[in-house]
């Protein structure tokens, strides 16, 4: 080797598809040693043969690396288990990473579940409003919630409120209340002609039955409104709710039913101080069974040649408006 000194900077630059490039090569001097320069090809041969074992398989997005890192496997976000062709992954939402494959199977066993709450219309982790692919639009927002403990309190809350003024009112005018519902023939009035105590509480229970008819009548105008809001495919709605008309009339009328057909005789008045009475604390189920009723003919509609299905997050939608 002779003296000559020679300074070699960025002698090359590795590109990603193994080739090589020389960048910048300053030579001090005008005489390279033919072993010099054998030495930096050698050394540009062994760093190709060195990374000859790296594979990258962009078409599925998985990256295979025999130099130490393991393999990366998708999964199911709920049920951590692999893509089936029975059972395909679907990214309904804006997860990324591992939450962002799910069985279209895992995840509408959780909506399914969750019906009530938000849970059912949006990705609790990135709150992102699902989309759909169906025939008519989702029916469940016009749902009603079976709030029992509410329900029990809120039936008799405005009667009990109510029916000190208004039996004091009836009582004073000569029954004028009683007289809207009632014939002037009908037995009620014969009834108002009893003992003082046995007057009072008939007036007492009366009242307050009337005070439950008006409410019910009011709540079930709300409730027509309500559908003719809400529910989308109307014309099978009401199609269903046809097949209940007789029980809803009877239900709304109850009352006025039994104060226009009792007689005049003793066995008469027991029946009707029995069924007032008893007419009170069933209230509140009525409404819970109205209301289960009107769930009952949503999830029937809902799925009535309407087949839907979840579809994919697109990037390029609103992401700002669907996200809650």
């Amino acid at each position: 080797m002779n003296n000559n000194k020679h300074n070699f900077t960025n002698k090359y630059h590795k590109l990603n598809n193994n080739e090589i490039e020389i960048n910048e090569i300053e030579i001090n001097e005008i005489e390279i040693n033919e072993i010099e320069i054998n030495e930096i090809v050698n050394e540009i041969i062994n760093d190709i043969e060195n990374n000859s074992d790296r594979i990258v398989a962009n078409n599925n997005n998985i990256s295979i690396i025999n130099n130490g890192f393991n393999d990366e496997i998708i999964e199911c976000r709920i049920c951590f288990e692999e893509e089936t062709d029975d059972n395909p992954f679907i990214y309904p939402c804006m997860c990324r990473g591992t939450s962002k494959y799910v069985h279209k199977t895992c995840l509408n066993e959780w909506r399914n579940g969750n019906v009530h709450h938000q849970a059912y219309d949006i990705c609790m982790e990135c709150r992102y409003r699902y989309k759909y692919s169906n025939l008519y639009p989702s029916e469940y927002s016009s749902i009603i919630n079976l709030e029992i403990g509410f329900i029990l309190l809120a039936t008799n809350l405005i009667p009990l409120c109510l029916i000190y003024p208004v039996a004091q009112y009836n009582k004073m005018t000569n029954n004028s209340f009683i007289k809207i519902y009632a014939d002037d023939k009908s037995s009620i009035f014969y009834y108002m002609s009893y003992p003082p105590d046995i007057i009072d509480i008939n007036n007492y229970e009366t009242c307050y039955n009337l005070l439950l008819f008006n409410q019910s009548l009011l709540l079930f105008i709300g409730y027509l409104i309500y559908v003719c809001k809400k529910v989308h495919r109307k014309k099978e709605y009401f199609k269903y709710l046809r097949k209940g008309t007789v029980s809803i009339v009877v239900y709304l009328f109850k009352f006025i039913i039994l104060l226009n057909t009792v007689g005049i005789s003793y066995g008469w008045f027991t029946f009707y101080t029995i069924f007032s009475i008893l007419f009170i604390p069933l209230e509140p189920f009525i409404y819970l069974l109205s209301i289960k009723q009107h769930n009952d003919i949503i999830f029937m509609i809902e799925h009535l040649d309407n087949e839907y299905e979840l579809r994919n997050y697109e990037s390029d939608e609103d992401e700002q408006l669907d996200i809650v």
